[in-house]
């Protein structure tokens, strides 16, 4: 468990910095049809709603408010987190603040949409009860022509740790507004 943690940290990072590598050598290497906005310009904090299905041990309804801000030291690169965060199935459990999740989002732009990739960390401590997720996977995000909004669709794999090994799975849709 903990070496396939390590092993996707040291993926997603290495993915990271050859992005971060190829979109700073600035010559011969890039494609004319990738579209480069800077972090520090065009890129703005939003919030973002989602709903969705989730899969653990049952299947719920997941609903999620959160906020993401840039990170202006890698372009494209986000920090997210939940401010509210509810499923719904045969127990409810709704987060606010607390147990929540914080992800690292990186971004690869286009003309139409942005395609990203996610990895983060869930932490629920609870009295008698600690969980621990990694979660990640990707998205992409519609760009719709002068217009903050900007609906997006994502699917997530996780693996909790709470005395045993589970897996879970999420589809969530939803839209983010650029503040």
């Amino acid at each position: 468990m903990n070496r396939f943690i390590f092993v996707m940290l040291t993926v997603f990072f290495l993915l990271i910095s050859v992005s971060f590598a190829q979109s700073h050598s600035g010559g011969k290497n890039s494609s004319p049809e990738t579209y480069h906005r800077s972090a520090n310009k065009h890129w703005k904090p939003m919030l973002d709603a989602s709903i969705g299905l989730g899969v653990q041990s049952e299947a719920g309804l997941k609903m999620n408010i959160g906020g993401m801000i840039p990170i202006s030291l890698v372009d494209n690169l986000y920090i997210r987190t939940s401010i509210i965060s509810l499923w719904a199935g045969n127990w409810t459990t709704l987060y606010f603040g607390t147990g929540s999740n914080a992800d690292i989002v990186y971004f690869i732009p286009q003309k139409k949409f942005d395609p990203y990739a996610f990895i983060g960390l869930h932490l629920n401590a609870m009295s008698g009860f600690t969980q621990f997720t990694t979660q990640f996977g990707g998205g992409a995000q519609l760009k719709l022509k002068n217009s903050p909004i900007k609906p997006f669709g994502e699917i997530g794999l996780g693996i909790i740790s709470a005395g045993e090994t589970d897996i879970s799975f999420s589809m969530m849709f939803g839209a983010r507004i650029e503040l």
